[in-house]
């Protein structure tokens, strides 16, 4: 698994890759990475950013999750045409870096800590097609690797778009 310098620049070599250009990537005071990059428009994205693990169960080898810590959803910002919140996970996978990524406006309402859960039949349907989008233990979740993140996040950023986003 990666630490945290790692996964940051994987992430920012594959925003390279898919022609993303202008990035800068910080860690805030709650625990999210900012993300600005440019690519046509000019990006804004507030993301946790973990590796990919085993799912802690024995029984269930074909399980991956993150796992990520209490927050508060209403400190989100709303998604609009450029600017997000996501949470994103980091699977390396034979030659290739699979990146998951995970509404985070879903996870907020939870007390504890709460796990995000991807199948390893869809990691492997993303690295083989490049880019993947499909349901995944009851969540929505978008896979792709280096040269497709431009098209997660366009789709990700249409899924979630909202009219107060729109006003940032």
């Amino acid at each position: 698994m990666k630490n945290q310098k790692e996964l940051v620049i994987t992430l920012e070599k594959a925003l390279k890759f898919s022609g993303f250009s202008s990035i800068v990537i910080t860690k805030n005071e709650s625990n999210m990475y900012l993300i600005e990059c440019k690519k046509i428009y000019n990006y804004k994205i507030y993301a946790f950013l973990r590796s990919i693990g085993k799912s802690g169960w024995s029984n269930k080898p074909e399980i991956r999750r993150v796992q990520i810590a209490a927050f508060d959803v209403d400190r989100l910002i709303p998604s609009g045409d450029q600017h997000t919140c996501m949470i994103i996970g980091i699977q390396e996978l034979l030659d290739k870096d699979i990146f998951v990524v995970w509404n985070v406006y879903n996870y907020g309402l939870h007390k504890t800590n709460r796990s995000c859960y991807v199948k390893v039949t869809n990691l492997f349907k993303g690295f083989l097609q490049g880019y993947f989008s499909t349901t995944d233990s009851n969540q929505k979740i978008w896979i792709s690797d280096s040269y497709n993140i431009d098209k997660l996040l366009n789709e990700y950023l249409n899924f979630n778009k909202s009219s107060l986003g729109d006003m940032m």
